[in-house]
């Protein structure tokens, strides 16, 4: 019984990896320098559409991964877009699942893709037409009277973390969405729990490693790829390549995931912003997304396995 449990570890990791989680590293990186790239023109574009403000909403909320949603919703509370817009914004977002989705089908992802499209987009119209937003803003505005005596605390916190990762200094940072030392700032980045002290050995492993992650998914993604033309992967030159690289990728994911302390929650606000603001961090930080949603796969991958096992249909 052990043995056989063992041997369904193996393979839910060599499939896990081998076809899943290649192919969400390969977009999250995509999607991650692009976000980079794109990092802070968007806003006054998105601002001064108005009329299409759900379209947009809807569109950013497709964006594979978090995202998309996490620049919408501090512009709300500046004014810039409707509410409409964020409610847009959150019906068409699937979050990580739409990787593991586009990965594992791609026509499906593309249906479901374009149905939440159509609703969010019809709901968004709607949620304008009545006067939800405004009166949510007109209790935001009423706050506002606090702003000087947020900034004054917002003096004398901690910004070392994001400084020493970056390299540039908390007053020229690129927030997404708020401003610096605005009531968004105080809630996001102080006190902010899940990330990594930067003298530990999990936060020097995790910045120093993940070159050898993207290697491992990279090599990973050219086997997926066969695997997808129907090659196999263990008949090849080298015996029991796929298993060996599967095996591995998914050891690697989780050791990455713990170390980034990843195991429930994915990246807060704050480590976003620092993948705007730092290329390194875009890659550390998407290294530890692919890591996290792979390590979860090879869970979904075992569990069906075991559930297979214990009705005695074999493996």
């Amino acid at each position: 019984m052990l043995k056989e449990i063992l041997g369904l570890v193996v393979v839910s990791a060599e499939n896990a990896f081998i076809q899943v989680t290649v192919f969400v590293g390969a977009v999250l990186l995509l999607f991650g320098y692009v976000d980079y790239i794109l990092s802070g023109r968007l806003v006054q574009t998105i601002g001064a559409a108005k009329k299409l403000q759900p379209v947009i909403g809807a569109i950013l909320g497709l964006i594979p991964g978090c995202g998309g949603a996490i620049f919408v919703m501090p512009l709300f509370p500046r004014g810039v877009v409707s509410f409409g817009t964020v409610i847009a914004t959150l019906l068409a977002t699937m979050g990580d699942s739409a990787f593991v989705l586009m990965s594992v089908m791609p026509k499906q992802w593309i249906f479901v893709s374009v149905i939440s499209f159509f609703v969010a987009v019809a709901v968004g119209y709607i949620v304008d037409l009545t006067p939800i937003g405004d009166r949510l803003l007109e209790k935001y505005k009423e706050t506002q009277e606090k702003k000087a005596k947020a900034r004054q605390r917002h003096k004398e916190l901690d910004h070392s973390i994001f400084e020493s990762e970056t390299g540039i200094a908390h007053d020229h940072w690129t927030h997404i969405g708020h401003d610096e030392g605005d009531d968004i700032d105080l809630a996001l980045h102080h006190g902010t729990k899940g990330h990594q002290d930067i003298n530990t050995f999990a936060y020097k492993a995790t910045h120093r490693g993940y070159m050898i992650y993207w290697v491992i998914i990279s090599l990973g993604l050219i086997l997926g790829i066969m695997d997808l033309l129907q090659i196999d992967l263990n008949e090849l030159l080298i015996p029991n390549l796929g298993l060996i690289f599967g095996v591995t990728g998914t050891a690697a994911s989780i050791v990455l995931m713990i170390l980034g302390k990843k195991l429930i929650a994915n990246d807060t606000h704050e480590e976003s912003e620092m993948k705007l603001a730092s290329l390194k961090e875009t890659f550390v930080h998407n290294a530890q997304e692919t890591a996290f949603v792979g390590t979860w796969v090879f869970a979904a991958y075992f569990a069906y396995e075991l559930f297979v096992l214990s009705l005695g249909s074999g493996s």
